[in-house]
């Protein structure tokens, strides 16, 4: 069920107007936090600070990098020869199904900010 906290549910009872006021108090912080980590990130550059730690929250300067990533799609396209061990014979597997894990996710609640 994807739904949508309406005015409607506000006035039938479903919802409280506190949602609203939450929902804008978020935002208020959210905007003031973007203006925190900017100042952070500029301070960190001309300082050579790397981190910042408050009872509240830590903030963590990282320098530009280069990231690798695995090209999934291309990996799901190609097939690779493995041994058997069983019948010594090699078999042809598809190279991301033979290289994928799986992990549990716990049940949680995500949010992210519409800009």
């Amino acid at each position: 069920m994807n739904e949508l906290v309406t005015v409607e549910q506000i006035r039938q009872g479903i919802a409280s107007e506190e949602v609203f006021e939450i929902a804008e108090d978020w935002k208020t912080a959210n905007d003031r936090m973007d203006v925190l980590k900017f100042q952070f990130k500029q301070l960190a550059e001309r300082t050579g600070i790397k981190k910042w730690e408050t009872d509240y929250f830590t903030m963590v300067y990282v320098a530009e990098t280069t990231s690798v990533k695995v090209d999934t799609k291309r990996l799901k396209n190609e097939n690779i020869m493995i041994l058997n061990a069983e019948t010594g014979e090699l078999e042809e597997l598809n190279a991301y199904e033979y290289f994928k894990t799986s992990s549990k996710v716990s049940a949680h609640v995500s949010y992210k900010e519409k800009k």
